[in-house]
């Protein structure tokens, strides 16, 4: 299929070239001879140089009517479906405290926070059409990126986070959610929804969680929160002892608590391979699909179009010279 971009100009254009004709042909004095021998140079003019004369009309017509149409921007659409796209608010809530250095399986030694790094940037990757936050937690809460749909710039921000980035002896999880509602609350989108990341429990003096929860039901956002941690504590590496098991305790009543009273889904990841499989639940959650407009995917035509103008622009001189010189 075949369109101009900017027909508006490519209309305006060939008005134009239709004034600029009528113009020529109203205003122009016809040649007067002034010489002897007339009736033989018109008889001489009209047989030899008719064609040529015509030849050259049609090529300069042709190269107008090329050059309204690069002004139209020429393009040929490859294909056009309509599509479904997915479209919500998140923030993510990335618990950054010293007990994340844990690692929960023997045979994948990676932290808890390298797990959780990975997973996120996978999840991130999946929603594409998504504005999507990041709220980064220990002791404080603390916006790391507001919502966003450059997701090349969130993804270097989660590889860059570090445990340590903020005081990481406590778990304000009351307060990691405060600050992602803030993020939210002037949110136009149907759904909002958080995702809280949390390998412990409330290490310090809060807000009651049911003013939190309180709060997050008047401004309708869903928390889907994930504990992270094996049943035995984790382990952990120490730098004389070797791989120790740790003794962090995760408060699942809290997250359950938390999660089924804003209408979201508790989850707990005993091992990176559950942390997969609960992003890519998630992912499968929660999407609110609707179908935009046709989808194309267009291909211009400007560079042929002007070498062909450019070709006919030379032809129409070449053919002029040899017609002069003859």
């Amino acid at each position: 299929m075949f369109r101009l971009a900017n027909l508006t100009l490519f209309i305006i254009s060939i008005f134009l070239i239709i004034l600029f004709f009528f113009l020529r042909k109203v205003f122009r004095k016809k040649i007067t001879y002034n010489f002897t021998l007339v009736s033989y140079l018109k008889q001489k003019s009209v047989k030899s140089f008719r064609l040529p004369s015509i030849i050259n009309k049609v090529l300069r017509i042709s190269i107008l009517l090329i050059l309204a149409f690069l002004i139209g921007k020429p393009q040929f659409v490859k294909y056009r479906t309509p599509i479904k796209v997915d479209g919500i608010d998140i923030v993510l809530l990335f618990d950054v405290s010293q007990s994340m250095n844990c690692f929960d399986d023997l045979k994948d030694r990676r932290t808890r926070f390298e797990v959780a790094q990975y997973e996120a940037i996978n999840f991130i990757d999946k929603r594409v059409n998504d504005a999507i936050g990041l709220v980064i937690f220990a002791k404080d809460a603390v916006t790391r990126s507001p919502l966003t749909l450059d997701k090349n710039m969130l993804k270097s921000v989660i590889k860059d986070l570090q445990i340590g980035i903020i005081d990481g002896t406590g778990t304000a999880i009351s307060t990691s959610l405060l600050t992602g509602a803030n993020r939210l609350k002037k949110s136009k989108a149907k759904t909002k929804i958080m995702i809280l990341l949390t390998d412990g429990q409330p290490t310090i003096k809060e807000i009651p969680i049911e003013g939190v929860i309180k709060i997050l039901n008047q401004l309708n956002i869903k928390v889907y929160t994930i504990g992270i941690g094996a049943e035995n504590g984790g382990y952990f590496n120490h730098p004389f002892l070797g791989i120790i098991t740790g003794n962090h305790s995760l408060n699942t009543a809290l997250l359950e608590k938390i999660a089924y009273d804003t209408g979201g889904k508790a989850f707990l990841a005993k091992n990176p391979a559950d942390m997969k499989k609960i992003y890519d639940q998630i992912d499968t959650l929660e999407k609110t699909v609707y179908e935009t407009n046709m989808y194309c995917n267009y291909i211009d035509f400007f560079i042929p179009l002007l070498f062909l103008a450019i070709i006919l622009i030379l032809l129409e001189l070449i053919l002029s010279v040899l017609w002069f010189i003859l």
